[in-house]
Formats: structure tokens, C-alpha cells, sequence
């Protein structure tokens, strides 16, 4: 991970992205809370909290003055307010800290940290706000007085949306803090929309236009979903109102992802195109993918925060769960019978919806499909440009899914139980968070070296022993071809892989010790009964770890030279003496062997048959 990002340390990004998240999952909760009628009123800051989240670190609680409007939340927890404040002002507590419960929710108060409340009209805080900026000034400049206390520096912060600028409060209050060269910084959140009025039928120009014969007025212009442009010029636009310079005003385009209110319903009045393209770039998914990009999350992160918006507390992810993640990022699902053949999934930009077949293909379940299709977008995929960037892309993806379906925390916490009582099991991880067996094996080992300080390799082939999937770290040495490539080649014939292939049970678990040039392992493999074609997969650890994992007790062993090829490569004397030289075979040629790099941005998809499924569904 590096240690800055855009000219800023990770940790602070990293803070900053969280806290945004928060905000979000707290105006989230509030919605569910209304619809429970334990809230009675809600209207959120979803879209202002990068913007916010940014411009904070530039602001000084206890300092400052502030007079924040409805939709700042993530600013107000930036400053130091608590999550709980806010809900036990939200269902109107007597414990409420802000007002006793007293006054309606998001309408911040926080003596300690200098947050005046504000009265419910729209503008009306403008006035008060030019008037603590007065006073601060008379106070700096009058020290000594009674009672008071003052750095000297302070300023004095004031939100409100474009919408409130045609309000007359707003340009009293301007008119004034330019006259008297007040140190007020002026933040004007502009979504578009004033309630269900377009902006632009509400006020001739933008704010920032209106506002250029206003002598003494330093305007700033900010895009609130990106963090970097909100940070630089909001700490610049500060630090000129702190130094005495005069009024600032910040106009924040901003992304308006939920109803004016939770009285509204913006889809009577804003169309689906245009919703769509609005959450393309919201705020925290944007940041995310930066993050993401740059290093500094991972897609193990990037899960855990896609869980947290729905409220995950453990176990199997339900149905509705995952619906939400995916409602959540601004998409819809929809489930058909013409999916195109090629493809496991297909994706409309253009509608934010994502097709999907019902049915199940091995560790491709459609509640996996759909999670390693949402990843692409959580990611910040865009269309691979070559083949390598496509498997980059497919491995980074079925990670996140896999993730999200099996949590870190809940799987670690329910791994680290089982080690305790050397009952560890890959069908165990299956079963308890509703998953297929390749999905866990696999999940067991993006964890346990990390978690549980065991090495563990996993392996997926076929009944005749040729590897589609891999991975060690426990030293174990698979065949590769001249170019190093371990998919495709063929694993020894005594490994569990091939041996399951020879029992009569080959759907439960099956377990033997190997003994292989690189050392003695343990195995457990199982084939999946829902695989479209039979598939071993394998998971297995040295043998000094055996003895964490139910099945250590096995009997069976057997010994592999591979790859000297007198271990199983060779056939046996007598049937090579009958059959050399009298024997042709026809191999069975895989598109994978024969198509070193496949053509296209998404290989081995037909996407004239994609096409043609989009148009045929784009009205329904």
C-alpha cells in the first residue's frame, strides 16, 4: 500500500472514505426506520459526503463556527458528532444531545464543537451566520472581554442547496458579509434540483454566476464526487477567508442518489436515463474505485463495505441482502430464460440492469454470477484491452464475490472456532454460509494463511487430471508446461484429484495423505454435484497441519515421484510391449489449448447474440 495518494496520506484517505460510508449507512438506516414509523421524518446528505468528507480537514471544530444545513451530515460527523446522536435525534430522544429531541431531525446543534441548530426554512440560517462572523471579528479585536474567547483566526461556515439562493436571506446576509469583509465561507450544494423544480427553471443562471458583482467574493467551483479537486481547492478557499482576505463561496455539484425527502418520490419527476447516469458517478463509488486503483483498498474492503450497506451481522447472505448490495450501486436485476449461451451474465449500461439465467453452474451459482458481475463495476473494471487484463479483471472480480458471500470477519471468526477444536472442514464453510464447495475450498484459502497461519495449495481439474485452477503457497510442486503455465497440464495420477475419480462415492469428502518429492500432504477433495461437467476440487496443507482438520484420521496413502515419469506416465510394461506402435488416438481438442489469447474485449463471448438480447429486452 503506499503511503500517499494525490499529494495526501492513505490513512486520512482512508478515514475520510469511511467516514463517508457512514454517513451513507446512517441516512440508510433512517429510511428503514421511517418505513417502521420510528422515525417521522427523514431527508438525507446521500451525495454531499466526499465533498464534505474532504473539506473537513480543512475546518476546525470548537474554532469555527458553524451553521450547517440538513443535508451535511458527513460534515457534522466529520466535526466530531456521533452516529448515535444522530439517531437518537432522528426518533426524537429525550437524550437527544443536540435539542433534547426537541427540534426536527438533521437539524445538527453542538455547543462544544460550535454547531448552531437552524430553524426549518430554507436560508433563514444565511443571517445568523454573517452575524457570529461580526461578533467574531469584534471579539478579536476587542480581547479581553468578559466571557469570551477567540483564536483570532476563526471563520464561519454556512451550507444551504441552490435552491434556497432565490431565498432573500441569502443575499441580505451576502450583501453584508462582502460590505463588512466578513471571514464567512458560504457553501452552496448544487444537485439540480430545488425539491422537484430543475435548477435551472428556478434561477436564471447557477449561484456562481449570479454572484460575480459581489466586490471582495472569492468563488470556487468544485465537482463534490471528487475528492482530490474538493480537498486542494477547499483548503485554498479556507485558508483565504481564515487570513482575513474576505467572504468565500464554494459551489459543490453534487449527486442527489435519494428523494428530495422521505414525503417524495423523485421518480415522478426525474427520469430513469437520468437517475442512471447520476449514479454512474455517485460520490463514495467513485472514491472507492480511486482507492481501489491507486492501492490503497482492496477487494477484500471493497466487500466488507458493500456488506455494510445493507447492515450484515452474520452467516449466510440472504436474498434480499444481495438484492440490496446490488440496488445499492445503482443497479437492477432481472432473471431470463434467452440469456445468450456465452455469456453467464449480461450487463445494460445503459438501464443499470443486470440479466442473469436461473440456474446453477458449479461454483457460478446465479447469486455468485451476479456478485462477480456487480464486482466488475464496485472495481472500476472498464473493458479489458487484452487478454491479460481480461483474466486480471475475472480473478479480481470472482474475489470480490466470494468475499461478500463469505464474509472475512464471519468466516474467520467461524474458522479460527473450528482450528480450536481441530475439527477444521471445507464442507463445514459450505453449508454455514450457503455456498458452493469451490467457492469455499477456495474462500478457505484467500484466509487461512493470513488468519490462521496455516500454507494451503487448492487445485480444480478433471476426471482425466487436467488443471483448470491452482494456487500453493505450502511448497507443493505442480506440472507446468516450458512456458512455466500449470493450467492444462496433467497432475499425477495418484494425487486425491485423480484418486476420487476411482471410489464409488466420489460426491463426499474423500481424504488421503500423499507423498510427493516436496514433502507429505494432506488432501480432502470432493466433486461438485452441481458442476455442469465433473470437476475435482482439492484443498491441502503439509502434513504437520493435518491435525487442525476433521479426516486426519485417514488411512489411505499413496506415493507420487512426478514428475519423474516412471510414477504414472509411462504405461506398465506388458501393456506397452502389446500396444506400442498399434494404437492411434484422436484427442479431444479444447477451445482453451487451441485459442492461446481469444479474440475480443470479452473472449469467448458472442456479441452479436449480446446485441441482439439487449434490444429485444430494452422495453420491458
Amino acid at each position: 500500500m503506499p503511503d500517499t495518494f494525490q499529494g495526501f496520506p492513505v490513512s486520512e484517505l482512508v478515514d475520510d472514505f469511511r467516514m463517508a460510508c457512514v454517513s451513507r449507512a446512517i441516512d440508510d438506516r433512517e429510511i428503514n426506520m421511517q418505513k417502521q414509523s420510528r422515525v417521522f421524518f427523514q431527508i438525507s446528505g446521500a451525495g454531499h459526503e466526499v465533498a464534505l468528507s474532504a473539506l473537513a480537514r480543512s475546518l476546525r471544530p470548537g474554532s469555527d463556527w458553524f451553521f450547517p444545513y440538513y443535508r451535511d451530515r458527513a460534515l457534522v460527523l466529520a466535526l466530531g458528532v456521533t452516529p448515535t446522536a444522530m439517531l437518537l435525534q432522528a426518533v426524537g430522544s429525550a437524550d437527544d444531545p443536540a435539542s433534547g429531541g426537541r427540534q426536527m431531525p438533521c437539524h445538527w446543534g453542538d455547543a462544544d464543537r460550535h454547531i448552531v441548530t437552524q430553524s426549518s426554512p430554507t436560508g433563514s440560517q444565511c443571517l445568523p451566520a454573517v452575524g457570529c462572523a461580526e461578533a467574531g471579528r469584534y471579539l478579536a479585536r476587542h480581547r479581553g472581554l468578559s466571557g469570551s474567547a477567540v483564536a483570532g483566526d476563526e471563520l464561519t461556515y454556512v451550507s444551504l442547496g441552490e435552491g434556497a439562493v432565490s431565498e432573500g436571506e441569502f443575499w441580505e446576509s451576502l450583501n453584508t458579509a462582502c460590505r463588512l469583509h466578513l471571514p464567512v465561507l458560504y457553501l452552496v450544494a448544487d444537485n439540480g434540483y430545488a425539491i422537484s423544480v430543475r435548477a435551472a427553471d428556478q434561477a436564471p443562471a447557477p449561484v456562481w454566476e449570479l454572484v460575480r458583482g459581489f466586490r471582495g467574493l472569492a468563488v470556487t467551483r468544485m465537482d463534490g464526487w471528487d475528492y482530490a479537486m474538493c480537498r486542494e481547492r477547499g483548503a485554498k478557499a479556507v485558508a483565504r477567508v481564515r487570513a482575513g482576505e474576505g467572504p468565500g463561496l464554494l459551489h459543490v455539484r453534487v449527486t442527489r442518489p435519494y428523494s428530495h425527502s422521505a414525503a417524495d418520490s423523485q421518480t415522478k419527476y426525474r427520469a430513469a436515463g437520468e437517475l442512471a447516469a447520476e449514479a454512474a458517478h455517485d460520490p463514495i463509488d467513485t472514491f472507492e474505485r480511486q482507492l481501489l486503483a491507486a492501492g490503497v483498498l482492496d477487494a477484500e474492503q471493497a466487500a466488507a463495505r458493500a456488506l455494510e450497506t445493507v447492515s450484515y451481522s452474520g452467516g449466510a447472505l440472504s436474498q434480499g441482502m444481495l438484492l440490496s448490495v446490488v440496488s445499492h450501486h445503482g443497479f437492477g436485476v432481472r432473471y431470463v430464460q434467452d440469456l445468450p449461451r456465452s455469456a453467464r451474465s449480461v450487463t445494460d449500461l445503459r438501464n443499470r440492469r443486470i440479466y442473469l439465467r436461473q440456474e446453477s453452474l458449479g461454483m457460478h451459482t446465479p447469486r455468485a454470477v451476479l456478485l462477480q458481475t456487480l464486482g466488475h463495476f464496485v472495481l472500476g473494471h472498464s473493458a479489458p484491452s487484452d487478454f491479460a487484463e481480461f483474466l486480471r479483471q475475472r480473478v479480481e472480480a470472482n474475489y470480490f464475490a466470494a468475499a461478500v458471500l463469505v464474509p472475512e470477519r464471519a468466516a474467520v471468526s467461524f474458522l479460527a472456532s473450528a482450528k480450536e477444536n481441530r475439527n477444521l472442514s471445507v464442507e463445514d464453510l459450505r453449508d454455514v454460509f450457503s455456498v458452493s464447495y469451490e467457492m469455499a475450498a477456495h474462500r478457505f484459502t484467500n484466509l487461512a494463511t493470513h488468519h490462521l497461519g496455516l500454507t494451503c495449495h487448492f487445485v480444480k481439474n478433471d476426471a482425466g487430471g487436467v488443471i483448470y485452477k491452482a494456487y500453493e503457497n505450502d511448497g507443493i510442486i505442480f506440472p507446468t508446461d516450458p512456458t512455466g503455465a500449470i493450467e492444462g497440464q496433467r497432475m499425477c495420477r495418484y494425487w486425491s484429484g485423480r484418486q476420487i475419480f476411482t471410489v464409488p462415492d466420489r460426491f463426499s469428502p474423500y481424504y488421503q495423505y500423499s507423498d510427493t518429492p516436496s514433502g507429505t500432504y494432506w488432501c480432502v477433495a470432493s466433486v461438485d454435484p452441481a458442476s455442469e461437467r465433473a470437476y475435482a476440487i482439492t484443498l491441502g496443507v503439509p502434513f504437520d497441519d493435518a491435525r487442525w482438520f476433521r479426516g486426519r484420521d485417514t488411512t489411505r496413502r499413496t506415493r507420487s515421484t512426478c514428475p519423474d515419469p516412471g510414477c504414472c506416465q509411462r504405461p506398465p510394461a506388458r501393456l506397452a510391449e502389446r500396444w506400442d506402435g498399434k494404437a492411434w488416438p484422436s484427442a479431444r481438442a479444447h477451445s482453451h489449448v487451441l485459442s492461446a489469447l481469444p479474440a475480443g474485449s470479452f473472449p469467448g463471448v458472442d456479441e452479436a447474440d449480446v446485441y441482439a438480447f439487449l434490444d429485444r429486452h430494452e422495453r420491458d
